[in-house]
């Protein structure tokens, strides 16, 4: 299964929080901002071109510690809420 990005997001660190926006003309159909937090940033930083979930799992994976049930787990509760903010 291939996960992408409705729209393209710019995310920089800000006091130790990742924020996220929609770039260009896309900044006026999805003109929340969102807050991550470092894991959920590894994620969703991934996801502004197609890719794989498998794909999304071994890049996360490469980044921290655990096994791959726990960074499953963890992708899924990004995934859903990203979802849930209408950007999936």
């Amino acid at each position: 299964m291939t996960i992408q990005l409705k729209y393209p997001i710019f995310f920089k660190r800000v006091n130790g929080t990742w924020m996220g926006i929609a770039m260009g003309e896309h900044a006026r159909e999805y003109s929340n901002m969102l807050r991550l937090n470092d894991m959920s940033y590894d994620v969703a930083k991934h996801l502004n071109e197609p890719i794989e979930r498998e794909e999304l799992t071994r890049r996360v994976m490469a980044e921290y510690e655990g096994s791959e049930g726990e960074v499953n787990q963890t992708i899924e509760q990004v995934l859903k809420q990203l979802r849930e903010a209408g950007l999936l």
